[in-house]
């Protein structure tokens, strides 16, 4: 892609290179194509401090939002929270899947530049000051380009004022454009920042490994699978049948008002229809009523999948291999109920001959946030080698 471009791109980005040391945000939809085709948008390496720029602060889960407070109350904002902050599916109350913390552009400061993900939010058309404002962030060129071009609508940077930063610039030369863009791509979109905050928390959990090895060295020996656990898991069952064509184990991390549980099994791999959804789901219900006891002193008692809110699948994948997702509510199957949330992957390897299925569950009743827990499982269920 970058060889027709040949000299032309070269100068492009040395003329871009140069307005963004100005702070001034240049975009054209080739360089737009190109950044995503060649970093996928995410940038891989970890966090390294350079002399003069700080590492970026902030909560995981958040994003500053600079945007005009009147654009940001109407539909360019609806469409923008829609987009990236979307209800996380699966869990008791409705979160989104990102808090989104509006600033107007005369707020921008030193101190939120330093945030770990930012979005800067233009509709181009109208005269209000903060409007006007976010136009400083664009030269004369740019915007005409804009103007002319409506599949222009978005750039990302990584490490533009902090390290290990994420900015993501969205505009457009009408309200209508801009929110015409953001709902056309709305997949895309959402998927930008949790990439970024999988990558960071998998980084984390990697450099703790060694903490606790031998759980992780553990399993690897004996059920030949790579996992990296979080410091605090404790084995609580595992089995082995035949030759080691099947298998299960189970390990846990409770504490005073969170209890977190993560659950692999594998068996033979057959075909293809043990990725259909009621494959998967008679699976989840055999392992649960098997090995997943709801309390120790009952056999009887055992976790089951709540059907009043049908868990919901979609395509994944688990490093680099094929997987089904599915996200959903559990219980007890007593009287005394109690619940929570799951996340799980189903994923094969042909040349072993195995299917997998991978599960964090959650009990954390007093929590009324469990978004960034669930975000925790998925980093550590995704990594699964």
């Amino acid at each position: 892609m970058l060889a027709p471009l040949g000299l032309n791109f070269l100068y492009m980005t040395h003329l871009l290179s140069q307005f963004f040391r100005q702070n001034v945000r240049v975009v054209g939809s080739c360089l737009v194509v190109c950044a995503l085709a060649v970093t996928g948008c995410i940038d891989g390496d970890g966090i390294k401090q350079e002399i003069g720029r700080p590492v970026a602060k902030g909560r995981t889960g958040e994003i500053i939002v600079v945007v005009d407070s009147a654009k940001w109350a109407g539909p360019v904002g609806e469409a923008m929270r829609m987009a990236i902050a979307p209800p996380v599916p699966g869990l008791l109350g409705e979160e989104p899947s990102f808090t989104m913390r509006h600033v107007n552009p005369y707020q921008f400061n030193d101190l939120l530049r330093r945030h770990k993900n930012i979005i800067f939010l233009a509709p181009l058309e109208g005269n209000s000051a903060s409007t006007q404002r976010m136009k400083q962030f664009f030269t004369k060129e740019s915007l005409e380009r804009i103007a002319k071009d409506d599949s222009t609508y978005m750039l990302v940077k990584q490490n533009e004022f902090a390290m290990g930063q994420t900015v993501l610039f969205l505009f457009g030369k009408t309200d209508n454009i801009l929110i015409h863009n953001i709902k056309q791509h709305q997949a895309k979109l959402g998927a930008i920042f949790n990439e970024v905050e999988i990558r960071r928390m998998t980084q984390t959990y990697l450099k703790m490994r060694a903490e606790n090895g031998s759980l992780d060295g553990n399993i690897l020996k004996t059920h030949q699978v790579s996992i990296s656990l979080p410091v605090g898991y404790k084995f609580v069952m595992e089995k082995v049948f035949g030759n080691g064509e099947a298998g299960f184990v189970w390990v846990r991390a409770p504490d005073y008002e969170i209890d977190r549980n993560v659950f692999l099994a594998y068996k033979p791999y057959l075909s293809e229809k043990q990725f259909d959804q009621d494959s998967i789901l008679a699976w989840r219900n055999q392992l649960c009523q098997s090995y997943i006891f709801g309390d120790p002193g009952k056999k009887q008692s055992y976790l089951i999948t709540e059907q009043l809110v049908p868990p919901t699948f979609q395509v994944s994948k688990v490093g680099t291999r094929y997987a089904v997702e599915m996200r959903g509510l559990w219980r007890t199957n007593e009287q005394v109920v109690m619940g929570g949330t799951f996340l799980s992957y189903v994923f094969a390897d042909p040349d072993k001959g195995r299917i997998y299925y991978a599960e964090g569950f959650l009990y954390a009743p007093a929590k009324n946030y469990k978004r960034e827990l669930m975000r925790e499982f998925e980093v550590v269920l995704k990594n699964i080698k």
